[in-house]
Order: C-alpha cells, then structure tokens, then sequence
C-alpha cells in the first residue's frame, strides 16, 4: 500500500505547474511522458513511408529545430538511419505476409503491370489477391521490383517466377489477370506451361490467363465511339481551345456565353482521357457463386448477347462443372491418402467414400436449385460461404478460390501513382530497392485507402505508446 501510495496519480494533489516539474530532476518537464529513442525512430520511419517523404526529410533544419524544441536531447536522424529504419521496417512487415501466405488454406491470384519512371527505368509490380483464415478479401502488393529492359514475354515470365519462388507461393496460384498487350500473352503461357510442368495449376491452367475486364471494355467502347466520332471531336476541340493559350480571355468569353443562356457552371469544362473512361468503373461479381444470382442472372445475359437458343450458357455449365470436379478429386484424394494409412479399416471406409462420392455430384446441383437470397437486404457474399462450409465443403474451397481473383488490373495501376510521387524529378536516382521498401511497406502498413490512413496512424501510435 505504501508503495502505491507513492505513484498513484488520483493521490497527487499538486497543481499544474507543479505537475510539470519532474520528481526525479526537479526541472521542468513533463514527467508523465518518457522520451524512447526507439519509438521516436519508428514514428520518423512511419512518416517518411506514409507520407513518401524524402530520407533528407530528417535533416531539414526546420524538423530538427522542432524535435528539439519538444526534447532537447533528441536523437538527431540522418538519412541513412532514415534509410535503415524503412528497410528494417520492410524486412520485419515482409516477414508478416509469408506468415499470412502459410495459413491461406486456398489459392492466390495475380496481377502484375508494368510502369516507366521519370527517367525511363522499368518498374514491376506484382499484386497478390487472396481471401485469409477469417474469410477477408485481401489486397497486398508482393514487390515493386526493377525491371531491366528488354521487356519481353520471356523475361517477363522468367522476372515472375524467381518472384513467385522467393514468396514461396508458386505452388498456391489460381489465376494471372492482365491486360491485352502482345508481351503479356507471350509471359502468361510461358508462365503457365512452366508451372504446369509441375502439377501446380487446377484443371491443367485452363483458368489461369484472364484478361483485364477494364481494358476490354475500353475497347468496346472507344470502337463504339467512332461511330459518333465527329461530334465528339467538335467537343473535343472546342475544350481545347477554351483551355488552350491565353486562356483566361477565352475561358471568361465562355462563361458569359454560358450566363447569357442561363446554363449552370459548376463544372467546368473537363477534357476527356481516352484511356481512363472507366477510371470509376464498378468490378462485376462473380455471379453464379453468389446466391443472389446464380445461373439465372448468367442465362439472362447469354440469352440477349446470343439468343434464346446460343450454345455458350451450356459451354459456362461445363466449365462450371469440371472446376467442381477438380475440388472434389481433391479432396477426394485427401480422403483416400487419410483411409490408406489405416489398412485394418480400408474396406469400409472406401465403402464409405463411395456413397460419399455419388452425393458430391449433387452438391452443386443442389446449390444451384436452392432458392435464391433476397437482393433488398445488406449481404456479404464471404460471410455467406464462410457459414456453409461444413453443408458444400467442396463448393466452399471453389469459392474461396474464386471469389478472389481480381476481375481488372487496377490493383496494380494504382501503385503507380504512388510511384511517381516516390521517384519524382528531385529523387530519380533513388535505389530500386528503396523505392520497392517504401511503396511495399506503405501498401502492407496502411493499404491504399488514403482516407483512413491518418485513423491508421493513430492505432499504430496508441499501439506503440
């Protein structure tokens, strides 16, 4: 009692100013609060990687003056410690990821992108999809590596799969969504036959290329607008030049143009980019493993592409059932492996696999018939499978692996943007790996969503502290 009479807080009746005078030195401090040079160098680290500031960014003069003035004995960074500290921090968050990869007991999907820096140096980036043990959807970009020229279908799939090996994880892939580029096709099948060679891919990499949904409708539609292609060069053209040099006199002349017809100019004008029409475009589910929909909503689609009686619904039904197939074998196979070690009991439990087996068949039928779930109520298609996996266990580990792979490219593009700001003119001769460090590291700490980086940054703060 005595003891924790003499560092109970409620007990200390002293006023502010006497609080800020430290018990042990008698001078003015905050006693409540003690300075760890350990904690300080992991916030400094957060900073650099969050924001994408600069390594100098420690030795500004202005930041210093500022440590010091809120502790004199700060410890004072330089940019190489600066450095050290983001690659320890990437080392120790790489180390979570492969730990994560070993307990996803489902596939992992790719997608990778290519991306020139400010200086013409090529950069990979490989972004791995997967759904964890709690049934997340997860997001995490696995390298933003260097990649020297010439960047062929060859070396592109030959840059992969050292990649893949080094996570550990080419024996884990389900599928590689990309876009149309001639390279592309060449890498995915050199890819794709060297995993097959092994025995890594389910049903012998029939799913494994997907093409990037964004990209393709961009095509469609940039074919689709030719057809009204002179009316939208007029619009096009008139932007430009309300938009264009001595802009100002123009841009006021059509702003009294639109008050004198009493249009609204809230707005503005805005020129049209060919090739991000789609920029906000809305991924597709993945309909028949979503009981909302299922096959209905497909059939209705191949319906009005292809007419009432197109032979595409029934080819869908087909590689529907044999990806099922594939998942049943499987755990079939598990089965038989379990019952071989046990001879006295062989018999009768393959009798038992048997029977187990002819219901397999209807497993996904009966999925299929089952009433669809209501649309108007709020629903999570993970949560859903995650609730059933004891009822179709097999449809279950088809979902999980299904579910996850990314319908576009856009993963992988939005790196990029955080990549020019990394490598802007001021520091174009930054190394590759610590390029790779920060965007990696800031990817695995606060993801991509910047509005909830500063909520983030608070846990990380109250965790450390």
């Amino acid at each position: 009692m005595r003891r924790h009479i003499k560092v109970c807080k409620r007990n200390d009746t002293r006023d502010i100013g006497q609080m800020m005078i430290s018990r042990d030195t008698n001078s003015l401090s905050l006693g409540s609060i003690q300075y760890d040079s350990n904690k300080f160098r992991e916030l400094v680290m957060a900073c650099i990687v969050m924001h994408d500031l600069p390594f100098q960014f420690v030795e500004w003069a202005g930041i210093r003056a500022i440590h010091q003035y809120l502790y004199p004995d700060v410890d004072t960074l330089t940019r190489n410690t600066a450095k050290v500290d983001v690659l320890k921090a990437y080392q120790r968050e790489k180390l979570k990821i492969k730990a994560m990869f070993e307990e996803v007991f489902g596939r992992v999907s790719l997608t990778y992108d290519l991306w020139s820096s400010c200086i013409s140096d090529g950069y990979m980036c490989l972004t791995a999809h997967f759904i964890d043990k709690e049934w997340r959807l997860q997001k995490r970009i696995l390298n933003f590596c260097f990649m020297p020229p010439p960047h062929t279908g060859v070396a592109l799939s030959e840059k992969i799969f050292d990649l893949l090996c080094g996570w550990k994880i080419e024996g884990k892939l389900f599928s590689l969504t990309l876009d149309n580029a001639s390279s592309n096709d060449v890498s995915v099948e050199a890819l794709g036959s060297q995993l097959q060679l092994k025995g890594l891919l389910p049903c012998n990499g029939e799913f494994f290329h997907l093409r990037c949904c964004c990209h393709i409708l961009n095509l469609v539609v940039q074919d689709g607008l030719k057809h009204i292609d002179r009316a939208i060069e007029k619009i096009r053209e008139s932007v430009k030049y309300v938009k264009g040099s001595h802009s100002q006199v123009r841009k006021q002349k059509f702003l009294d143009c639109v008050k004198l017809v009493s249009v609204g100019v809230k707005k503005g004008l805005r020129q049209d980019i060919l090739t991000r029409w789609n920029s906000t475009y809305l991924m597709l589910d993945t309909c028949i493993l979503d009981p909302r929909y299922k096959m209905t909503f497909v059939e209705l689609c191949y319906k009005k592409a292809h007419g009432e009686d197109s032979l595409e619904i029934l080819l869908v039904r087909n590689k529907l059932y044999s990806l099922f197939d594939e998942y049943k074998s499987k755990s079939s196979h598990l089965t038989t492996t379990s019952v071989s070690s046990r001879a006295n009991e062989a018999t009768s439990h393959l009798e038992s696999m048997e029977v187990e087996s002819n219901l397999d068949l209807f497993k996904l039928e009966l999925y299929l018939d089952e009433p669809k779930m209501s649309r108007n109520v709020n629903f999570d298609v993970l949560t859903f499978w995650k609730s059933h996996q004891y009822r179709y266990p097999e449809l279950v580990e088809m979902a999980h692996d299904v579910l996850s792979i990314p319908v576009s490219t856009v993963a992988s593009e939005v790196a990029f943007s955080a990549g020019g700001r990394v490598l802007d003119q001021y520091r174009s001769s930054l190394k590759p790996e610590n390029v790779e460090a920060i965007i990696c590291t800031r990817d695995w700490l606060y993801g991509d969503k910047g509005n909830l980086i500063v909520i983030k940054f608070e846990k990380f703060i109250l965790t450390k502290f």
